[in-house]
Parts: C-alpha cells; structure tokens; sequence
C-alpha cells in the first residue's frame, strides 16, 4: 500500500495519459477500424499509400443538424444515421456520432437481374403452367412485383442507358441499339454509388464502352461468356466485399434467354417437347419448326434461373442475403409467334419488375412502373440524394407502405434506328420516333406518328414478327386496349363510344410527351410547327410545315404547295416546269408554282454515289432500298439475276443527303461496301 501511496501521482498520470490516448484515438477515423466521433466537426479520413493517414475537417452532422439526405429515420435503421456522400474504396468520412463501419453494414447490397429478350409470360411467377423458372419465382413468392412494368424501349441499349442515367430515352437520346451518340457518364447511377462507398461489378451486357467511366470498380466477362461459361467472377467479387464488409452493388446482365439458343444437352433435355405452349398464331405447317426453336428458348430460360440460383446460394453462404436488394426485370421482351421486340405492343415492351427486400412483405401490384424508375428508388433506398437530373420516380414509399401512390401512367417513344427516314445527322429523335405508348393501371393507347410497312425493317426498324404478319400501320393510326381483357392487344377500342374519356386523357399523355421530346430535341426541325403538335393533341404525328415557292427537297404543307406526307421526301425533281413530290405509297402531287432559275440551278444537280452490292441481291431489291434511302438509280450492271459476283450501281441523291444515303446503305446489309471511287462497268 505505501508502495501504491509513493507512487500514486504517476499512476494518476499514466491513467490520464491512457484515456488521453482513448480519445485521441476515438477522435481519428482510421479505415477499416470503426472510429467513433463524439464531438465536433467529422472528418475525411484517407489511408494514404504511404501508410500515413491524413485527415480533413468537414462539415458537422449530429442529430438535428443532419442534412435530410444523410439522415434516415427509418425503422429498420438507427435513428438518426448519419450518410455522407464520398466515401469510396480508399476514403472513409466519419460522420460525429457514427460508426463507419455500421454505416458501411447499414447501407443494402444491390442484386439488379436484367433478363435479356425473355417474353414476359414465360416465367412461372407470372403463370405460366410449363416453364422452369423455380429460382426466380422463390424470389419473385417473397418480392413486392409489379407485374405491369414497361421497359423504356423494346431494345435492349436504351433501356440499359435508362438505368445507368435514371434519364428516358427521349432524354438521354440513346433510343436504339446501333448508331447515335454516347452516354453522359455524369450522374450515372453506379458512379453516384461508388462516390457513396459501394463498390460495383457489372457482368454480362454493357453498351456505353468503358464500365470504369460509369462507376464501376469491378469489370467481370461480357455477354458472350458471361453466366454462359460460368459465373466465377461474381462470385468472387461476393466473396471479396463480404469479407471487407463493403456494401456491393451487381449489374448482373448475362445474355440470356437472348440467342443464340445453345443449351447443353443435359439442359435441353430437361425441357419436354410437350411442355412447350403453341400459340393459336402459329401456323400448322410452321408448328414442328416453332417447337424446336421454342424448346430451345425455354432452355435457355432454364440456364439463366439455374445462375441466378447459384447467385442467391453464395449470398446466403456468405450471410449477404439479408442485407440485399434483389431488383428484376426485363430489357426488352421477345416472343415467336407474336408481333414483339422493337414494337409497341406488350411483347416488346411489358416486363415484370420485383424487389425483394428483406424486411418487406410480398405483394403483387398491377400499378404503372417504368425502369426509368429503377435508379432513383435505388439512390432512394440507399439513403442517397438522388439528382436532379433523374426524371424516374422513387417508390420506395410505396414499397414501405408509407404511400399507396405511383406514376400514375407510363409514356414512351417507340423509334427506328438513326437512319430510318433519311435522317441527316447520326442522332435525330424526333425523325426516328415512329409511335407512341401510354399505358395506365388498366389501359393502353398507341399512336403512330409514322406510317409502318414491312419493307421499312430493312431500314433500321426491325420489328421481330417471327410467324405473324408485319403490323403495318398508317400514320395517324390510334390503338386503345383493355389490357385486363385482352393482355394480347387483339381488340381496338378506339372507337368503343364508353372510352371516349380515358382516349382523351391516354391521348393527352401523348401529345404532351411529343411536345416535351420534340421542345428538348437539338436536331428539331426549325419548319416544323411544334406548338401547333403541343396544342392540339388531334395533330398528332402530323408536320406543320410553312409555305413558299417550290424547293427541290423541302416539304410543303398542302398538295397545292407540292406536299409530301411525313418525313424526307424520297424523291423528287423538275418535270414540265414544275416540281413532281413522291413520297412513299402516296400520290403526285406537281406543284402550282413553277420555280425560278436560281431554285432551279440549286435543286437540279444530283449528287453521285457509287454502290458495291453483295451478290445475288435481286435488283428489285436494291432499287427499292436505294429509293426508300433517298436516291434512285442512274446506271445499272447488265445481266443482274445472273451475276454471282459484285454488281455495282451508279445512285444519285439529293445534295447535302450524301452522308445520310451512305449510312442507310450500309445499314441495309444489301451492299459491300459504299464507294464513290468504284466503276460501273457495264451498264444498260
């Protein structure tokens, strides 16, 4: 005791040192050590890679003086967790009162399973008596599902550029597969994701180049390999953040059911011939072909649920699954034997979209949802702000209960590729769009702003109608389906007299969506009267164009002015002192006006190109794609059905469509290569 006496003041330092050092060290954020703030500003804390740890005062975060976007008051979340908005791999900010790593545990993991040209009826969870989906409807039996979801487009690269960006097609202008621009990076969901401590592996399909750019940090195989060879690379990323305790998310997009249908045998064995469904569209004497191909299909939907549940099985091994958000949906719908992918119509455009959340209970939902929505509820379900310039809507609300409200309707631009109806530039929104979709809880009504026939699928629109008739369409033509009764969309009701109100209102939608597209486009047409389209919702689809003296190549707004309906007149030229306008499947009209000689020295100088085309390509064939491209045939080859070689033909175009006549050939696959250095040799 005297010994302790004597010696007391030193213990009483030593003590005071100690818990000098306690708090010295509880005042330091350290990575991957949990620090712990109880007063005073927070800090970012950096584990240089010289080992030295440097540290940044930032803004103070406690109670009340959170900022709504990083504080969560949810039931499932401590009250009031604190989220800062840039933490990543290698930086770690420690809000006051929060402990890093808990808030790293609170934060869900994101599952996103992108099905790839799967028609929506062939999943079990959806009804369908035969098919083999048993991994995604355990899923789906525990989810909140909307079972009347719509994709942003019946393609699959605006639909992925919608979910990177939370931007519509009509916004982000990424509207078809092929062609056009590049995606902004800015704002992309994985990179807002990252900035905010998660960590990102994308699988499978990606179209925007370099995943890096967008935010991910992990880049597994691309779509030909991808769950196709094996899924070890997932896995392991499962693997890898588990054990850092780092919330994840996976962009898991293997290409399937999408062709080619090469399941192995083992897999194909497992699908009866006589478990296949033949729709009453199918033709007996196409009957056998259909099975075969469709077995194959439904094969290759057996590959991609058998992957999805060795996914599911390494977050259960690694106690991940709770914490994760597993969100599913479809890119683009495909089916044989309907009118389907690149159309309006459901099998394009339907697709289920579920959320299972651990702490939700499941439910089935018929209300509208759009995958634009998808990012902001997931920003929102993250506890991070979600941009402004995402157009999608969070329902995370809906999902917890707290509201019973959605979007009350989905609206959508329906478009060829960039080529189709001559458009100049490589990105032309409203010139590619060619109809209209709305759809409510109950109802849907289609526009078509664009006249449609099955020869224009050789131009960039490419409808899949495998064993149906093309739905050719006139411009003009309005579509209204009750989906509760006729989910195939066989009955119009556009002229039912009891609908006239619900027509109005679908069609009110669409007018305004139009207006907004074609107000938000670069490449609107200055002649084009896009108020006169806002206004009056009846002018739908039809171009208001101004009047003057006949011009070769312009459009005009009545017959008497040389009108041409729709985009791009395909043809036109002086004849008798007038000019004579031919649309496509329309009539002649010459105009009244006869052109001065300067309209006329501008107008009548054709502009030559030289086209290389495949062999055995009939020349009817090639005439008509030349002339639906904008150009018509000066010089032919001699002995065209015969000729097993090369044949090459002399086109002329309209001065200034050059660029676009090329892209159209080449789009075509009719021709080799396009040159206008190459010689015809022999001509008629």
């Amino acid at each position: 005791m005297n010994f302790l006496n004597k010696h007391r003041y030193t213990f009483y330092g030593l003590a005071v040192l100690t818990l000098l050092f306690i708090w010295a060290s509880s005042s330091v954020g350290v990575v991957n050590q949990n620090p712990y703030y109880t007063g005073g500003p927070y800090y970012s804390c950096v584990d240089g890679d010289n080992g030295v740890d440097e540290f940044t005062a930032s803004s103070a975060c406690s109670g009340d003086n959170c900022s709504e976007d990083r504080c969560e008051t949810d039931a499932r979340l401590r009250e009031a967790t604190c989220f800062q908005n840039a933490v990543n791999s290698v930086s770690i900010n420690c809000p006051l009162g929060c402990d890093a790593g808990a808030c790293r545990k609170e934060r869900p993991n994101f599952l996103v399973i992108i099905s790839d040209d799967h028609d929506y009826e062939l999943l079990g969870f959806m009804g369908h008596p035969t098919i083999q989906t048993p991994n995604l409807d355990s899923l789906a039996n525990g989810s909140v599902i909307f079972t009347n979801g719509t994709t942003a487009m019946s393609r699959c690269r605006p639909v992925l550029a919608s979910l990177l960006s939370g931007q519509d097609p009509s916004e982000n202008n990424i509207y078809y597969n092929m062609g056009g621009g590049s995606l902004s990076p800015v704002n992309a969901l994985p990179e807002i994701l990252r900035e905010n401590g998660y960590h990102n592996f994308v699988g499978g399909k990606f179209w925007e180049g370099n995943p890096t750019a967008f935010g991910f940090t992990d880049v597994g195989a691309g779509p030909s390999s991808f769950v196709r060879d094996g899924q070890d690379d997932v896995l392991s990323f499962i693997d890898e953040q588990s054990t850092l305790n780092n919330p994840f998310f996976i962009w898991y997009a293997p290409s399937l059911p999408h062709t080619p249908y090469n399941a192995s045998p083992d897999i194909l064995d497992q699908i009866k011939i006589e478990d296949v469904v033949v729709p009453s569209s199918i033709a007996p004497e196409d009957t056998e072909q259909f099975l075969t191909k469709e077995r194959a299909y439904y094969a290759n939907i057996l590959r991609l649920d058998n992957s999805i549940g060795e996914i599911i099985g390494k977050l259960q091994q690694t106690n991940e699954i709770d914490n994760t958000i597993i969100i599913f949906f479809i890119d683009n719908g495909q089916a044989h034997g309907y009118v389907a992918k690149g159309s309006p119509y459901e099998k394009g455009f339907k697709t289920p979209i579920f959320f299972k959340v651990n702490s939700l209970g499941p439910r089935v939902s018929l209300k509208p949802l759009s995958v634009v929505d998808l990012p902001s509820t997931i920003l929102d379900l993250a506890g991070i702000s979600i941009p402004s310039t995402y157009t999608g809507t969070s329902i995370k609300p809906y999902l917890e209960g707290y509201s019973q409200e959605t979007r009350p309707y989905v609206v959508e631009g329906v478009y060829a590729g960039s080529v189709w109806y001559g458009a100049i530039s490589g990105v032309n929104l409203p010139d590619d769009m060619y109809a209209i979709l709305v759809k409510d809880e109950r109802y849907k009504y289609i526009k078509y702003i664009k006249a449609i026939q099955e020869l224009d699928n050789l131009f960039g629109l490419v409808i899949s109608h495998e064993y149906v008739p093309f739905p050719a369409r006139d411009a003009g033509t309005e579509e209204l389906y009750d989906l509760f009764t006729d989910p195939r969309e066989k009955v119009n009701l556009v002229s039912n007299p009891t609908l006239q109100a619900k027509l109005s209102e679908l069609r009110g939608y669409a007018g305004s969506f139009l207006s907004r597209t074609l107000t938000n486009s670069d490449n609107n047409n200055d002649d084009e009267d896009t108020t006169g389209i806002a206004a009056g919702v009846g002018l739908l689809g039809k171009k208001i164009t101004t009047t003057s003296k006949c011009i070769y190549g312009k459009e005009y707004s009545s017959a008497a002015d040389c009108s041409c309906e729709g985009k791009f007149p395909r043809w036109s030229k002086f004849e008798s002192n007038a000019i004579s306008c031919t649309p496509d499947n329309k009539s002649t009209y010459i105009c009244k006006d006869v052109p001065t000689d300067t309209e006329k020295s501008a107008a009548v100088i054709p502009q030559e190109i030289r086209l290389s085309i495949r062999p055995n390509i009939p020349y009817t064939q090639a005439k008509t794609m030349i002339e639906r491209a904008g150009g018509k045939i000066r010089l032919q080859p001699c002995n065209w059905e015969t000729k097993t070689t090369f044949n090459y033909i002399l086109a002329e175009t309209i001065p200034g469509f050059e660029q676009s006549f090329i892209n159209s050939a080449k789009k075509s696959g009719l021709f080799r290569d396009v040159s206008r250095n190459q010689q015809v040799v022999c001509v008629f």
